[in-house]
């Protein structure tokens, strides 16, 4: 073999065996690692009971002022909860919780009343003193679970 294609295998074979080591893994995105295998687990570890269960969980962001946070919109069997995910701690925190029971009212939030940083399918979850927002786009299935677990809530988007 010429010594000059030898050293171009070569090179060819390190460029593509370093490039998978810059893409960024699960553990490293901004929503943490909702499409993994052991994902409920890692819930179970951090931000969910033991004794609840997972109905459906997906990418979200929320607001902290006009800054937008990375992590996962959960929905369980008790109740309604957004989780950051931290890719320094590699976990979750839960940032808002809320039981369906304590939902007053829920929907689509006016795109003018929402903060900039929550861009595409921006949701409302009243309580009684508190509104919080979030954007995922998973928002039918919540409102659908909201509606079958605490019927006396208001769609309020439909006015």
């Amino acid at each position: 073999m010429n010594k000059g294609i030898f050293i171009k295998v070569i090179l060819i074979i390190s460029v593509l065996s370093l490039s998978g080591c810059v893409t960024k893994g699960p553990m490293e995105s901004f929503f943490g690692p909702i499409e993994t295998p052991n994902y409920v687990e890692l819930l179970k570890g951090s931000v969910i009971e033991s004794d609840e269960i997972v109905i459906s969980a997906s990418e979200g962001t929320s607001a902290v002022g006009i800054r937008a946070i990375g992590g996962a919109v959960i929905a369980t069997d008790e109740r309604l909860i957004f989780a950051q995910w931290s890719t320094n701690l590699l976990k979750y925190s839960t940032v808002y919780s809320v039981d369906y029971s304590n939902i007053k009212s829920y929907g689509m939030c006016s795109p003018l009343a929402s903060t900039l940083s929550l861009i595409g399918k921006v949701f409302c979850v009243q309580e009684e003193n508190a509104e919080t927002q979030f954007a995922t786009q998973q928002v039918d299935s919540l409102m659908y679970q909201i509606k079958k677990r605490n019927p006396t809530a208001i769609r309020s988007d439909l006015d």
